[in-house]
């Protein structure tokens, strides 16, 4: 009796257990949704700079939920900064910006429904050569696209004028054609900025001293820079009417020069046409140049720093007077270099040299301090480094001499030596001499040695009451005429 209640009871329960089971079934699956990213890449294979056209519109979206697109690099060459362009649509596009394998990820997905899905294409960049023959007429950026500084990253075939901003990065080398080169035109800008580890290089197609021609600049604009650089091979050929042979020819612009090589210019290193021109110069070498290493005005000199090193060259000063105004200039001892007065040329304000300097004038050259109120000469030389004034060619009589006319109190020659002057009379009424000491001139001579004179050593102007000439421990040594003279 009670074993039938127990199998009547566990019949009951399977039979609830039957019913409930088939309530069960008639109740809705929860829906499940997918996506399903699909991408392409039209080419594959590129060069670097060359588009690629992404297309991810054809993506599946079975329950039609909808979804947002975005285009990652996930992969790119160390050193690569390139991005995709539209990244957030589903059909973009993408420029490599250097050689190299690159990763690109499609990520479809719907945040409400939770579910996403990605699809990659990759993309091999290799690097080509680029030339440059036409002329810069809006603002041009070169990439350094070899990472190899022997590989060139970019020819140029003509000489091509700048006429936009023109920027060059770290790392780029830069070859040119025979005669090729750049002008950068008076709305260009020049701004070519390397650094230690990544110099920019300017070379000729072949290693041939004055391959190419050079750049030229006429800017005038700001900002025009070129540090951290190597120019080789340059001044094939004049760069302007009057301009001749120079690896870098800087006319009216202001431009800033630092940490720069320059070697093997068929001519000069650097050339400047006009004084308007500012030279913010620092670090500069010049090596195995075929010309002067530097051709300036004389209101450059002021621009030449301690640390640029001249390679045995010389800081050539062509014909022209430094201005009546501004600070006083101070004129540098060259390192491993000397100056050449190629031409006359006129002191307006007040100069101080540094000791050790050497200056050489070309034959029948005159150097004057003239009378204006700010013009004024301090050369202050020491026993162990003189200042010396003397003539290229090292004969008597070579070169004129120099010319004080300035009344300034300052007006100072120590440990100074002037040779080799003399050659023709230095104004109307001052004779041949190495120093001429002119009207109302003030001047202080200490351990100065006056030599080799075609006229005599030192000649003073008449009216000596109007002079103040102040002298101690002068020599004199085989000067033609008299070593002093003073016109009576």
């Amino acid at each position: 009796m009670k074993a039938n209640q127990i199998i009547k009871q566990w019949c009951f329960l399977l039979l609830l257990s039957f019913f409930i089971a088939c309530d069960d079934d008639d109740s809705e699956p929860a829906p499940v949704y997918t996506l399903e990213a699909v991408a392409s890449a039209t080419p594959t294979e590129v060069a670097v700079g060359e588009t690629v056209q992404l297309n991810g519109a054809s993506s599946k979206d079975p329950g039609q939920i909808g979804y947002t697109s975005l285009w990652t690099v996930t992969a790119k060459p160390n050193g690569s900064t390139a991005s995709i362009q539209n990244a957030s649509a589903a059909n973009a596009s993408f420029v490599p910006d250097m050689a190299g394998a690159y990763e690109l990820t499609l990520t479809i997905s719907n945040a409400d429904k939770n579910v996403s899905s990605t699809a990659k294409v990759n993309i091999t960049a290799t690097a080509s050569l680029v030339v440059l023959s036409e002329n810069i007429t809006a603002d041009l950026v070169l990439e350094n696209i070899f990472t190899d500084p022997d590989v060139p990253d970019y020819l140029v075939t003509a000489f091509i004028e700048v006429r936009a901003k023109l920027t060059i990065r770290p790392g780029v080398v830069i070859h040119f054609e025979r005669n090729a080169g750049l002008h950068i035109t008076e709305t260009g800008t020049l701004v070519a900025n390397g650094t230690e580890a990544e110099k920019i290089i300017f070379t000729g197609e072949n290693e041939e001293q004055g391959y190419w021609l050079g750049i030229r600049t006429r800017s005038e604009t700001a900002n025009n820079s070129i540090s951290h650089a190597e120019i080789h091979y340059a001044g094939s050929m004049n760069a302007g009417t009057f301009l001749q042979k120079a690896a870098l020819s800087p006319e009216y612009t202001t431009i800033s020069l630092d940490n720069i090589l320059i070697t093997n210019s068929g001519g000069y290193g650097i050339q400047t046409r006009e004084e308007e021109s500012i030279l913010n110069l620092s670090n500069i070498t010049f090596e195995d140049n075929a010309g002067s290493p530097l051709y300036i005005h004389p209101e450059q000199i002021a621009f030449i720093d301690e640390d640029s090193d001249f390679g045995g060259g010389y800081v050539e000063v062509y014909t022209g007077s430094t201005r009546n105004t501004g600070a006083a200039m101070n004129w540098v001892n060259p390192k491993n270099g000397k100056y050449l007065i190629s031409a006359d040329l006129t002191v307006n304000r007040a100069v101080s040299i540094a000791p050790g300097t050497v200056f050489e004038a070309a034959d029948g050259v005159l150097i004057t301090i003239s009378d204006h109120a700010e013009s004024r000469i301090v050369a202050s030389g020491t026993a162990d480094n003189p200042i010396v004034f003397t003539s290229k060619t090292k004969e008597q009589g070579a070169w004129r001499g120099i010319l004080v006319n300035s009344s300034a109190d300052q007006n100072l020659m120590e440990y100074v030596t002037i040779e080799n002057g003399g050659s023709s009379r230095q104004a109307t009424f001052v004779e041949p001499a190495n120093l001429g000491i002119g009207w109302v001139t003030k001047l202080t001579l200490n351990n100065v040695h006056i030599a080799n004179s075609a006229g005599y050593g030192i000649y003073v102007r008449d009216n000596p009451s109007d002079i103040v000439l102040t002298m101690n421990g002068v020599t004199y040594d085989s000067n033609a005429l008299n070593d002093f003279k003073v016109e009576e």
